[in-house]
């Protein structure tokens, strides 16, 4: 029989990776307008999630949680002024990294009770994320461009470690 290969979570972190790579470039170039930037990086997050969620084989509770945790900061960021107070920025990228860091200990939890090396990983992932996410916060009281320019790397780091992430798991199972 063939090994069928599910590309879906290469894809959506390919598609986060590009993401940060285009809000590197727009730092640069034109877009001043980065509350929409912003949302759209949630939306982005979110969505990956959930597409993530729907066409798994293994339905996962963690990647609905990160889905959900994703689309409510992207309501939020819309509904409340977030953006126009650096204070309320900080915060909010804290309790966003807050969030997906306990949604990462869940899932290294996991791998650490059913006793897999892949808990080594998953500390490592949530170690990187936490550093950097805590980094980002730190530096929010810049210019525009300087808030686009680090929300392109932060959503490429991100989208770097699921990307990562993925790779590994699907070397150790042997399907690539």
């Amino acid at each position: 029989m063939k090994k069928e290969k599910d590309f879906l979570p290469f894809i959506t972190s390919l598609i986060q990776i590009f993401y940060g790579v285009f809000l590197l470039c727009s730092s640069f170039i034109f877009f001043e307008n980065f509350k929409v930037l912003l949302i759209l990086f949630f939306v982005i997050y979110g969505l990956k999630h959930f597409l993530l969620f729907c066409f798994s084989k293994r339905k996962n509770i963690l990647t609905l949680l990160s889905s959900i945790v994703g689309l409510l900061f992207a309501c939020g960021c819309f509904i409340f002024p977030i953006v126009e107070n650096r204070k309320f920025l900080a915060i909010s990228f804290l309790l966003f990294a807050t969030c997906v860091s306990f949604i990462q200990l869940k899932k290294a939890d996991y791998f650490h009770d059913h006793k897999s090396s892949y808990f080594l990983l998953e500390v490592a992932h949530f170690l990187f994320f936490l550093a950097f996410s805590i980094l980002l916060s730190l530096n929010l009281s810049f210019s525009q461009d300087i808030l686009t320019l680090f929300l392109g790397f932060y959503s490429f780091f991100l989208g770097v470690l699921e990307f990562d992430e993925i790779l590994c798991y699907e070397l150790r199972r042997g399907k690539i």
